[in-house]
């Protein structure tokens, strides 16, 4: 009488066989995390850049289109500390209206650990403008302003002229130099082009 063997896995062998697929399955799924969090934080740094590149380019538009004129009942031409400036600008053309007049532009930094950036135009002779958010940074921003010595400065004391740049420091390193920045150029005082001087000096914020 011929007995028949029958061939299977014993319990050892499956027990192994599903210890590896664990270890397996373990190891593809960490793979798969680690590639998630990598693409997550190159997604995170790109738009991190990019809205670092977009707040520059606003910045220096608005310093570039500067005017050496008041922006308060009391005279000032320009008033900054880490957290608001204030300054008068000439408004990009628009193609509604081809000779704009100027404005007041206002930055302003709310927040602390994660920080909140809006920009105003305000109509010269008017009280208030519309705020628009322009950047959301998840770390604490300051305002920043060079003088002429080269050195960055929380407060702008001298209102009646302009800083050398305007400038953001992001993250809590107060000494750190601004990760954006914008100068200001050599500016004209309109009271001397209204006077009809032929040799109006040249000079940030219009003084001398």
């Amino acid at each position: 009488m011929n007995i028949r063997s029958e061939h299977g896995f014993t319990l050892i062998e499956a027990l192994v066989a599903l210890a590896l697929g664990a270890v397996v399955m373990t190891a593809v799924l960490t793979m798969v995390k680690l590639g998630s969090a990598t693409a997550a934080r190159l997604a995170k740094a790109a738009d991190t850049d990019e809205a670092v590149a977009r707040m520059g380019d606003l910045l220096a538009g608005d310093a570039a289109h500067a005017l050496a004129i008041a922006v308060t009942p009391d005279g000032l031409v320009f008033s900054g500390d880490a957290q608001s400036v204030r300054f008068a600008m000439l408004p990009r053309p628009r193609p509604d209206s081809v000779d704009p007049d100027p404005v007041i532009v206002a930055y302003h930094v709310m927040g602390g650990t994660y920080a909140r950036i809006s920009r105003s135009e305000t109509a010269l002779g008017q009280t208030e403008g519309k705020v628009m958010p322009v950047w959301d940074v998840a770390q604490p921003v300051a305002l920043r302003y060079l003088d002429e010595r080269g050195k960055w400065q929380s407060r702008w004391s001298d209102t009646e002229v302009f800083p050398r740049a305007l400038g953001f420091v992001v993250g809590s390193d107060k000494s750190a130099r601004p990760v954006i920045a914008g100068a200001f150029l050599p500016l004209v005082s309109p009271e001397c082009v209204a006077a009809g001087a032929e040799d109006c000096p040249a000079g940030i914020g219009g003084v001398p």
